[in-house]
């Protein structure tokens, strides 16, 4: 075999991550430019997900909707219905953020599995986006809503409000 017939082999392209600045609280909402509110946020992996699924709601509302709406919010409990179009573009962009945001789930049909990656979303939530101690005192009240509602045992609450003591401290 020649030299000319061999394949070279490519080198791998670096994949540059891009750090977008994300306001915690937004800035049409009263949130400042300063530190404590806005961090450098990986625009691919959480940045454009959140926005594309959230808006610009804040952490606890988030942690609300997750709470008290995740049948009628997550995208893929809306594709189960029968009268969802799996193709129109907002709701292919929401599934796409979804599955960046906290992963692709295969089944989704089980009660079980609903509170499992209900769960698993909010602890997302709770580790990147809960910055400052007015939002945390803000999740926090999210969180004791859904437990005196049943939807939260007071183990998981627990757990919340120690991994907010963590990320806050």
């Amino acid at each position: 075999m020649s030299r000319k017939n061999r394949r070279r082999r490519s080198k791998p392209v670096p994949v540059e991550i891009i750090k977008t600045r994300h306001h915690f609280r937004p800035r049409s909402r009263g949130g400042m430019d300063d530190l404590p509110n806005e961090a450098g946020i990986d625009d691919k992996a959480l940045h454009h997900p959140y926005h594309t699924l959230f808006g610009n709601l804040r952490s606890n509302e988030v942690i609300l909707l997750l709470l008290f709406s995740f049948e009628t919010f997550c995208p893929y409990m809306e594709k189960m219905e029968s009268k969802t179009k799996d193709n129109r573009r907002g709701f292919i962009a929401r599934m796409r953020a979804w599955d960046t945001m906290f992963g692709e789930c295969d089944n989704w049909a089980p009660l079980i599995v609903q509170r499992e990656n209900m769960k698993l979303a909010i602890a997302k939530v709770v580790k990147e986006f809960v910055q400052t101690k007015e939002d945390r005192k803000l999740v926090m009240r999210a969180l004791w809503k859904g437990m005196n509602e049943n939807i939260l045992s007071s183990e998981e609450f627990c757990n919340y409000r120690k991994t907010l003591r963590a990320r806050t401290q």
